[in-house]
């Protein structure tokens, strides 16, 4: 998932860098930084879940 993730945001990049024009590279960069936004909230998510669910396992040890 981090993986697939990273490359979308490789592939962003690029396309804004190899853009010639300025919006649709400033586009494409915000559309980078909303994927990077969201994988940080996904993993966020995630890691509180799983902090959680160790809190509930240890209760029941």
């Amino acid at each position: 998932m981090l993986h697939a993730v990273s490359d979308m945001t490789v592939f962003a990049s690029q396309s804004a860098a190899s853009s010639s024009s300025i919006s649709s590279a400033s586009v494409r960069q915000l559309q980078s930084l909303q994927i990077i936004d969201q994988t940080a909230e996904f993993l966020g998510g995630l890691v509180e879940e799983l902090g959680s669910v160790t809190e509930k396992l240890a209760k029941q040890a």
